[in-house]
């Protein structure tokens, strides 16, 4: 095992996201629907995708062989996680008539586009001289249609689920858009940081760095989620508790 940022940012990335796929799971399981639904497969998808890139990255970092095997994985599984969101703003927003199977296809077709390319291209993922970090040096041809299946869910699904928290009144229903629009923004902060390195020309240290800070803000937001949730169930039982005494000494 060799430790790179690269190799940590991805184990971060696991453990937040099925963190993440997790929670999602729990949700659906208490209010089970398309929304809950396609979101836990979103994030399943991404949690199998950071599998999939740590392994190699950590066992086998020198490999280029195996590196490529990881870009492969990624491309299609963070395509299919897309897709999942294709089919949930489709959902939400293709004209009545259009099943939302259309979105799930349309982005699908992006992902099987690029996880072509990404097979037949050719380029050499490699360690850095200094053994910090992997660079990918994934083609133009295969980034192109991940840009479009990510630029065509992370940010229009970020945007109604803000815009959901902004108008509804009901507290429980707020919170939970909020929450769904924090899942999706950070999808695309996540993307736009990758795509931003390749623009401003940053190295991937500084890459791996940003996403080092992203999973760990989504661990923290998770464990300080679940002390909190504990903290008002608690509230909760003790309101509760305290009324069914105030009801039962009125009785008497």
């Amino acid at each position: 095992m060799m430790f790179t940022t690269t190799g940590i940012a991805y184990a971060l990335g696991f453990v937040a996201l099925t963190g993440l796929s997790f929670r999602i799971f729990q949700y659906a399981k208490r209010e089970p629907g398309t929304v809950s639904r396609s979101l836990f497969l979103f994030t399943g998808s991404f949690s199998l995708m950071s599998c999939l890139v740590m392994v190699p990255v950590l066992f086998f970092p020198t490999q280029s062989f195996a590196l490529r095997l990881a870009v492969i994985a990624a491309s299609f599984f963070q395509g299919l996680g897309c897709s999942f969101l294709g089919y949930l703003l489709a959902f939400f927003k293709a004209p009545r008539g259009v099943p939302p199977m259309f979105g799930f296809l349309f982005i699908f077709s992006f992902t099987m586009v690029a996880t072509v390319l990404a097979l037949v291209l050719p380029y050499t993922p490699h360690l850095t001289a200094d053994g910090l970090s992997v660079v990918w040096e994934v083609p133009l041809l295969v980034n192109i249609p991940r840009i479009f299946y990510f630029v065509f869910t992370f940010f229009p699904l970020s945007a109604i689920f803000f815009w959901q928290f902004l108008t509804m009144k009901e507290p429980y229903a707020r919170v939970r858009a909020l929450g769904l629009g924090a899942v999706t923004a950070f999808g695309a902060v996540g993307a736009s940081i990758e795509f931003l390195q390749k623009i401003l020309g940053l190295s991937q240290f500084v890459n791996d760095l940003a996403f080092i800070f992203v999973y760990s803000l989504i661990i923290f937001v998770l464990l300080l989620s679940t002390r909190i949730g504990r903290r008002l169930m608690r509230m909760q039982e003790m309101i509760q508790g305290k009324g069914i005494v105030g009801k039962e000494r009125g009785v008497v």
